[in-house]
C-alpha cells in the first residue's frame, strides 16, 4: 500500500491563546483532493502539562470526532513536552473543514 501526503495545515503560534481552564482551539484545513484519512498531531511544550492533566479531551475534523491513537509525555528529556495523535479513517468530510482541539488543562 502506498501512502501519500495531500495537504498540511496548522494552528500557528501567532493564533494560540494563553488562558487557564478548558478551551477549544480551531483552524481550517483544506485538502487538495479527497482525503482517505486524516491525522492530527497535538503538541505542548516544556512544563505546560503532564500525563495526569489529561489535557486534550477531544479532536474533531469537520465536526466528526477523531480517535486518539497515541499519547506521549516526556518529562525527563532535555526538551520535555507532550504529544497526542488522532486519526479519522472513515466518514471524512470533503472540502475545507474546521479542525477543533478541545482542552481541559489549557496548554499555550
Amino acid at each position: 500500500m502506498t501512502v501519500s501526503h495531500d495537504a498540511y495545515s496548522e494552528l500557528t503560534a501567532e493564533t494560540r491563546q494563553a488562558s487557564s481552564g478548558s478551551a477549544v482551539f480551531s483552524w481550517t484545513h483544506t485538502p487538495s483532493g479527497t482525503p482517505k484519512g486524516v491525522l492530527v498531531w497535538v503538541t505542548a511544550g516544556t512544563g505546560q502539562i503532564t500525563a495526569a492533566d489529561n489535557a486534550i479531551t477531544g479532536v474533531t475534523y469537520g465536526g466528526v470526532s477523531m480517535t486518539e491513537i497515541a499519547e506521549v509525555h516526556l518529562s525527563g528529556a532535555s526538551e520535555p513536552g507532550s504529544c497526542w495523535l488522532f486519526e479519522l479513517l472513515a466518514s471524512i468530510p470533503t472540502g475545507a473543514q474546521t479542525v477543533s482541539v478541545t482542552t481541559a488543562a489549557n496548554p499555550t
